[in-house]
């Protein structure tokens, strides 16, 4: 697979594959975490976390996209709200 804009095969997949156990080792002797289990739970509290699986079967890329590209319309867009003190808000 390539990324978007280049012929270098791999590098797309490099960055959204999931990493290596040894990555996946140092990453967490570097954030001082056990286990991922111990970071997510000290990440995210556990009133935004589901316990099911999410059960999401696998889908093609050209899938995916074709799907992104239908439900785009339906969604909305709102600015963000402007803050109402500190620089430019006053």
């Amino acid at each position: 697979m390539t990324s978007p804009g280049s012929s270098a095969p791999g590098e797309f997949a490099i960055h959204h594959i999931e990493g290596s156990d040894a990555d996946r080792a140092a990453m967490l002797t570097e954030v001082g975490y056990p286990t991922l289990a111990a970071l997510v739970n000290a990440a995210a509290p556990s009133g935004v976390r589901s316990t099911s699986d999410l059960n999401l079967p696998a889908a093609p890329e050209a899938a995916a996209r074709a799907e992104l590209r239908r439900i785009c319309p339906l969604t909305q867009c709102t600015p963000a709200p402007r803050a109402a003190t500190g620089p430019g808000g006053r």
